[in-house]
C-alpha cells in the first residue's frame, strides 16, 4: 500500500509544482462550456416555447454547465500513457517492479485528479445541500460520485490495452471525446432522446458519468434512482475489471518488451 501511496504523492507534487498545464485545461474547458451554453441560449431565443422536454432555459444551462464541469475529473489520460509504455518498451520496467499494474495506474491517476476530484466533491456537497436534499440523498449521490469515478477509470484501462493490438493510440483520442461528449450527454440532455434510445444509452458509462450524474448532483431524482445506478455502476465495475484482467493477459503475451 506504502508504494501505491508514494505514487499518489509523487503525483499531486507534480500537479502543484506544474500548474501552467491544469490552468491551460481549465481554460480550454471553459471555453467549452461557454461555446454550448452560446448555442442553447440561441436555440431558446429561436424557439417559440419556453421549454425544450422538460428544461427550461435557466435548467438547461444549468444541466450543461454541470455535465460539463464533472468532465474535468474524468480523463482519457491512462489509456495513452499505457499506449507509450508498451511502444516505448519502458512497460518492463513497470513489469519488473512489485507492483500492480493497474493499482499503479490508479495511483497515478487519483494523483493527477485529486486536487479536481476534492474542489468537485466540494461543490456537488454544498450545491446537492442548498436545493434542500436529506442527508441521505448528499450520502447517496456522494457514495454514486465516487463509484462513477472508479467505472470510469476501469473503462478506460479497458480501453488502454487495446494499445497492445495497435502502433499508434492517438487517432483514438478524438473518436473517444466524440463519444463521451455524445454518449454521455454534455452537449444536451439525453432524456431529450426518444425513450427507447434513451433506455439503452442511460446505462452505459458514459451516460453514467455524465447525463446521470448530473440529474443526481441537480437533485432530479429520489433515493431509489441514486440507489438504482449504484448497483448499475458496481456491475459495470465488476465486469470492466474482469475483462480488463483478461486483455492483459493476452496483451502481455504478445507484448515483446522492447518496444517500437
Amino acid at each position: 500500500m506504502n508504494k501505491y501511496l508514494r505514487i499518489l504523492y509523487s503525483q499531486i507534487s507534480s500537479q502543484l509544482i506544474y500548474k501552467f498545464d491544469t490552468c491551460v485545461k481549465l481554460a480550454l474547458k471553459v471555453m467549452q462550456i461557454l461555446t454550448t451554453v452560446f448555442i442553447w441560449k440561441a436555440i431558446y431565443i429561436s424557439n417559440e416555447y419556453n421549454y425544450i422536454g422538460e428544461y427550461s432555459y435557466n435548467n438547461m444551462i444549468m444541466y450543461i454547465i454541470l455535465a460539463n464541469v464533472a468532465s474535468v475529473i474524468f480523463s482519457f489520460e491512462p489509456c495513452f500513457r499505457l499506449g507509450t509504455l508498451i511502444h516505448s518498451g519502458k512497460l518492463t520496467t513497470l513489469l519488473l517492479r512489485p507492483i500492480h499494474l493497474l493499482y499503479e495506474s490508479f495511483a497515478r491517476y487519483m494523483g493527477s485528479k485529486i486536487l479536481e476530484v476534492t474542489v468537485y466533491l466540494i461543490l456537488a456537497f454544498f450545491m446537492i445541500n442548498a436545493q434542500g436534499a436529506d442527508i441521505l440523498y448528499v450520502f447517496f449521490a456522494l457514495i454514486f460520485l465516487l463509484l462513477a469515478f472508479l467505472m470510469f477509470f476501469m473503462c478506460v484501462s479497458v480501453i488502454s490495452t487495446i494499445g497492445f493490438w495497435i502502433i499508434q493510440m492517438w487517432p483514438l483520442r478524438s473518436i473517444l471525446t466524440a463519444i463521451y461528449l455524445l454518449m454521455g450527454g454534455l452537449y444536451f440532455p439525453l432524456d431529450l432522446l426518444p425513450k427507447p434510445y434513451y433506455m439503452v444509452l442511460s446505462v452505459t458509462p458514459f451516460a453514467i458519468v455524465g447525463h446521470v450524474l448530473t440529474k443526481v448532483l441537480t437533485c432530479q431524482v429520489e433515493n431509489t434512482f441514486i440507489l438504482y445506478y449504484c448497483l448499475i455502476t458496481l456491475i459495470w465495475i465488476v465486469f470492466l475489471y474482469y475483462i480488463y484482467n483478461i486483455l492483459l493477459s493476452k496483451g502481455l503475451k504478445k507484448y515483446e518488451g522492447m518496444g517500437n
